[in-house]
């Protein structure tokens, strides 16, 4: 009897784990002009450095916007931001039917108060132009540590900003 119910756990725990039953569900977020599409676990937080912010236990997702007499590309407003923060990481761009930006993987070194030690975290630069000469500066970011497992999902979730 112990190895049937042993065995009947066994396929219960295989069944349960291929499927998505604890997979958070989509959830659109909108906030001073920036609409994005994350997950449910993420949650709305107010933050003095950031206009927007929604994190999760593991992810956080930031913007601010400015409006700028200069007409810049998105590319080139994305090399602004990241000389603004002493990066000279690679911008790139992204194009499909519903949305163009250009984006950045870059990385910062904080101090954390409530470990007493310097954590590093992994980010992705989003940047969009608006409307208005209105530019966007976004970031994805995650612990070092938890970045692989968010990078590919960061991406997917920047095609889903739209700006006004």
């Amino acid at each position: 009897m112990k190895k049937v119910l042993i065995i009947t756990l066994f396929i219960i725990s295989i069944f349960l784990g291929g499927c998505n039953f604890f997979t958070p569900e989509p959830k659109e977020f909108s906030k001073d002009g920036i609409t994005i599409t994350l997950d449910e676990s993420f949650k709305e937080n107010e933050n003095d450095l950031h206009k927007v912010t929604f994190a999760s236990t593991k992810a956080l997702f930031t913007g601010n916007y400015e409006v700028l007499n200069i007409d810049y590309s998105q590319k080139e407003y994305a090399t602004l931001c990241l000389e603004a923060i002493d990066s000279s990481e690679e911008v790139l761009e992204y194009t499909d039917d519903n949305t163009t930006f250009a984006y950045s993987y870059y990385v910062n070194i904080v101090e954390d108060v409530f470990l007493g030690k310097d954590v590093t975290y992994k980010y992705m630069l989003v940047c969009m132009k608006g409307n208005n000469n209105k530019y966007y500066c976004m970031n994805f970011g995650t612990t070092e540590n938890n970045f692989d497992d968010y990078k590919d999902q960061m991406f997917e979730w920047a095609k889903t900003i739209k700006v006004e």
